[in-house]
């Protein structure tokens, strides 16, 4: 089948139109005429499989990585990096215009492209390590990946097994930590370090956690006074890395290894005025007497809960600092808070280069 790509959709998939419904065809750019596939029919829809290129656009590139649109971890390697940002920076736009409003969005703030991710599961099967093939179960032999740290890429020929294998990475010593759930390593953020598990959540960027989270601290405008509550606070880094600027810092977290890393970190960076509990967010937030000023949130992909937003309106701090990493679930949960709250400023970090996730912070302050 041949079609032509009309705009890209929001996970860098080429849209285009066959038999008059909307199709679906990742690795392709505007404008470009190319042979398809047809992977599977919907209702409405189709998803289609790049065959051929009949027609390039002008902005493709030659991919660096020889397993891109093998391995499904990457999607938009086939695009410079300046023309990756400008994706990721009209994505926000469009979607907060679209479902949001007229708000400003600021310039998406960014770093390194390759060798940023700081922890990597590797996939183990039929004698072969590394990644599934996109929507697949098979695995695809991976003996180097673009965006794994040097260290990880370092060991992978060590590795062996019939089961996932996670590798994380210190940015203190370049040690390694292999799947070893009793095991942990140190890792710094700016000034502080941070004790992580093996399970425990940390961000996987640690050149674009720094510039979030500076924006973090930008965003929360605290001046020593104030008490920040630092919801699904993982194991401690935003609500220690904002420490020194606040009063009291009280983080809530349903992870316990995290948590317990958490309160391992206050010790480690000699906090006094932090503490880490282990709760749903969905239980504690009323039901305690911490009464804040500044509330940082960072929820999973699923956002918000209606509940944990009712919560938040009801303890009625003076600012509200949203971190996302889905931005529809972003802008759903921003125009339920904006009936209370006023949306300041909205900026993309690009926290995971090559593919189509984008990173959101938002401040939003009290009318």
């Amino acid at each position: 089948m041949k079609t032509v790509i009309e705009r890209l959709d929001h996970q860098g998939r080429g849209i285009a139109y066959y038999n008059g419904k909307v199709t679906f065809i990742p690795y392709t750019l505007v404008g470009e005429e190319v042979i398809f596939e047809i992977v599977k029919e919907h209702k409405k829809y189709i998803e289609g499989k790049l065959i051929e290129i009949i027609k390039k656009s002008d902005l493709r590139v030659k991919p660096d990585c020889k397993y891109f649109t093998k391995c499904g971890g990457c999607d938009l390697l086939h695009m410079s990096y300046q023309d990756e940002l400008k994706y990721k920076q009209d994505k926000v736009t469009d979607i907060v215009k679209r479902y949001l409003g007229d708000y400003k969005v600021n310039s998406i703030l960014y770093g390194n492209r390759y060798n940023y991710r700081n922890k990597v599961v590797f996939k183990c099967k039929d004698n072969k390590i590394g990644f599934y093939k996109n929507k697949s179960n098979e695995v695809i032999n991976v003996r180097k990946c673009l965006i794994a740290s040097e260290a990880i890429n370092n060991v992978i020929d060590n590795l062996k097994g019939n089961k996932d294998i996670q590798v994380r990475y210190s940015n203190i010593d370049n040690s390694v930590m292999i799947d070893d759930n009793p095991k942990y390593i140190i890792s710094k953020i700016g000034d502080y370090k941070f004790k992580i598990s093996s399970p425990a959540f940390f961000q996987v960027n640690y050149e674009m956690v720094k510039v979030l989270y500076d924006k973090v601290l930008e965003y929360s405008n605290l001046s020593g006074s104030e008490k920040l509550l630092d919801l699904y606070c993982g194991t401690g880094t935003i609500g220690i890395y904002l420490s020194k600027y606040a009063k009291e810092v009280l983080g809530v977290e349903i992870n316990l290894s995290a948590i317990i890393d958490a309160n391992e970190n206050i010790k480690l960076n000699k906090v006094t005025n932090a503490n880490f509990i282990c709760s749903d967010t969905n239980k504690l937030i009323t039901k305690n007497n911490f009464k804040p000023d500044v509330v940082v949130v960072d929820p999973p992909r699923s956002g918000l809960t209606p509940k944990v937003i009712s919560d938040i309106i009801k303890l009625n701090p003076k600012r509200i600092v949203y971190v996302s990493c889905d931005v529809m679930t972003f802008v759903r949960d921003l125009k339920e808070l904006e009936k209370i709250y006023d949306i300041r400023e909205i900026t993309p970090v690009n926290m995971f280069p090559c593919t189509y996730h984008v990173e959101n912070v938002c401040l939003l302050e009290r009318k």
